[in-house]
């Protein structure tokens, strides 16, 4: 149990109500109990407060009506400390599972941990408290620094290099060949590829996400990017610091995202720069270099106020013409 006071000392908020109330969890805003403190995260959640039964709501601005809230700057990290406060960690003891098929050569840090069928192939190297869960498969030459949790069925292959506190979620594909061909009278011929992922610290690469290993040099995933589920980063891509990739996203291969790029998600880069902290919309398709801070939408990809400005003619121009014909319906 925690007390209104202690926890709006850690999210350093702003305290309206009583001090003692004492919180055992967290929830959604719908579903917490009087015991539990949610969180209004932006305006449009302000409509569920009068229903809930929240014991304490964290919120960006006061709201009337609720008896014990903690106003906070970052509702967003408010949340993301809150639930860490609450979350049970489950502690993994260091060690290898009987089953696991470990090559000789293989160096795995004593403070590690490997579950059941997991492969290491020969010269992997597996730094501190790192966690490979069951059935991956860790391919030759691939070095793993400390603290990276690596999830199940998730597949490393060779000389991949992955920093520390790095997470790799179920399912993913590190350094698995590119889709290089070359047509000669009409047969494809496959380019074999010869490089590497690089893969930095604090990255996170989501479920069944596919980095493909670079043709003759490594594809690269700079310090704390976030990649979402189910996206594709074809050969040779280099992606920059802190950039954020979200679900079935594919990058074409030699894309390159600068520093601090945001990619909305089913969004296609197809082998151009996206510059330093600039945002490619949701379902965006980019065929030309976007310069520096800048938002780009709608295919192919253009500035976002100017594609909002060509929606709007379509749609007057349609209704114009709509208009036209109902009102001269002989008229061709």
């Amino acid at each position: 149990m925690v007390t209104l006071q202690s926890l709006a000392k850690l999210l350093d908020g702003q305290l309206f109500g009583n001090p003692e109330v004492e919180i055992s969890g967290v929830a959604s805003i719908e579903d917490a109990t009087p015991s539990q403190v949610s969180f209004v995260l932006e305006k449009r959640y302000q409509k569920l407060v009068a229903k809930s039964q929240a014991g304490v709501l964290i919120t960006y601005e006061k709201l009337d009506a609720v008896p014990n809230q903690i106003v906070v700057k970052s509702p967003r990290k408010a949340l993301a400390k809150t639930i860490d406060l609450f979350h049970i960690k489950h502690d993994n003891l260091p060690g290898i599972a009987k089953s696991a098929d470990i090559h000789p050569t293989a160096t795995i840090h004593s403070s590690a941990t490997i579950e059941g069928c997991v492969v290491i192939k020969k010269d992997v190297k597996i730094g501190e408290k790192t966690l490979i869960k069951a059935g991956s498969v860790i391919e030759e030459g691939v070095i793993i620094g400390q603290d990276c949790e690596i999830g199940s069925n998730v597949t490393i292959l060779r000389n991949a290099l992955i920093g520390n506190r790095v997470r790799i979620l179920s399912g993913a594909v590190i350094g698995e060949e590119g889709f290089g061909i070359h047509t000669e009278k009409g047969i494809h011929h496959k380019i074999p590829h010869l490089s590497s992922v690089i893969i930095e610290d604090d990255v996170e690469v989501g479920a069944n996400t596919c980095i493909d290993r670079g043709l003759l040099r490594p594809t690269k995933i700079a310090r704390g990017t976030k990649i979402d589920n189910l996206a594709q980063i074809g050969h040779n891509v280099q992606i920059g610091e802190d950039c954020i990739i979200v679900a079935q996203v594919g990058l074409v291969g030699s894309s390159q995202l600068m520093d601090h790029v945001t990619v909305g998600g089913q969004a296609g880069i197809d082998s151009v720069i996206i510059g330093k902290n600039s945002t490619v919309a949701s379902k965006s398709g980019v065929t030309k270099e976007v310069p520096e801070n800048t938002v780009v939408s709608g295919f192919p990809a253009q500035p976002h106020q100017q594609e909002l400005r060509e929606r709007a003619i379509l749609k007057r121009l349609i209704k114009n013409a709509t208009k036209k014909r109902e009102e001269n319906p002989h008229e061709v």
